[in-house]
């Protein structure tokens, strides 16, 4: 079985509209820099959305964790203070 195959099967077993890797890749990208260097509190609500997302992948990504995710991209790409800026 290939791997077009499978993904096709397990949306239709399981109900997943999108594959969620996409979602997956950029989360725990901005996780390790909060890991790193950024503030525990984000890391750890990161790591729980983390959680719920492997639970239920077709949940949205709350306005709350776009925000969380955008700062530490600024601060991942950009340096520490374009955060600031944003």
């Amino acid at each position: 079985m290939g791997v077009t195959a499978l993904k096709t099967a397990l949306r239709k077993s399981f109900g997943i509209k999108r594959w969620p890797s996409r979602k997956f890749a950029p989360l725990r990208r901005v996780l390790r820099y909060y890991d790193a260097v950024g503030p525990a509190e984000d890391a750890a609500w990161l790591r729980e959305l983390e959680q719920q997302m492997m639970l239920n992948p077709n949940i949205p990504l709350r306005v709350k964790g776009q925000t969380r995710r955008e700062r530490g991209y600024a601060q991942l790409y950009r340096g520490a203070g374009a955060a600031a800026d944003a």
